[in-house]
């Protein structure tokens, strides 16, 4: 994904101004992971005040879902570990992502603002 489409979704995301060409600085140097943590700093302000485990948010998409779900007070263990509808996990290279939740059980959505950043 080129530079300029990931500004426009990053703007569709309400992520403008400051943060916004935080994110784009790393896009252009191609360090799609710190960028990742970029974005989850601009979209998570206080995760750091709040103690939330952002170790590995730029890595992995299942390590951003889990830091932000535990920012907004769900339970990260389940929604990582709900299996889509009507079908059963799969296996996976770890089986095991952050908290030692099964990761096969459910992908991160296309659409998570990780992937939309690194144009995974």
């Amino acid at each position: 994904m080129d530079e300029g489409s990931i500004a426009a979704m990053l703007g569709t995301l309400s992520l403008n101004g400051a943060p916004r060409d935080s994110v784009l600085k790393e896009v252009r140097k191609g360090a799609f992971q710190v960028a990742c943590q970029r974005h989850f700093e601009a979209t998570h302000p206080e995760a750091y005040a709040k103690g939330i485990n952002v170790d590995g948010v730029g890595n992995h998409p299942n390590a951003w879902i889990a830091a932000s779900t535990d920012y907004h007070g769900h339970d990260s263990k389940v929604t990582a570990a709900a299996p889509p509808a009507g079908g059963a996990p799969s296996s996976s290279s770890s089986g095991k992502a952050v908290g030692g939740t099964d990761t096969a059980a459910a992908p991160p959505p296309a659409s998570s603002s990780s992937a939309m950043v690194t144009g995974e």
